[in-house]
């Protein structure tokens, strides 16, 4: 994304920024497997959208030029952003301490 974006973050900025939750957690006694699980379900929410982005990028012929996608390449990729979403509210749901019957 750097190159996308056009601004840099140096080296130790952004190693020091990446720790400050980490440090905070361990400050605050929590437990750190719950933490974790609860920081992979944050990240989970990032997910679909440079996945949502990268599907519009490559079935625009403007963009993409000769390489577009077929439109049954953006319909199977339509399908998995889908699955993406329906299984992050799952995670959701679940985390949040929703049961699902089944599951």
């Amino acid at each position: 994304m750097q190159g996308f974006v056009n601004f840099k973050i140096g080296i130790w900025p952004r190693r020091l920024l990446t720790m400050l939750p980490a440090l905070g957690a361990i400050y605050l006694g929590l437990d750190p497997t719950r933490t974790l699980v609860l920081s992979q379900v944050v990240l989970s929410f990032t997910l679909p959208f440079p996945v949502i982005t990268l599907i519009l990028f490559t079935r625009n012929r403007e963009l993409m030029g000769t390489l577009v996608n077929r439109s049954s390449t953006t319909a199977l990729a339509i399908l998995c952003a889908a699955a993406i979403l329906v299984m992050n509210a799952v995670l959701i749901y679940q985390t949040l301490g929703g049961v699902l019957p089944g599951l």
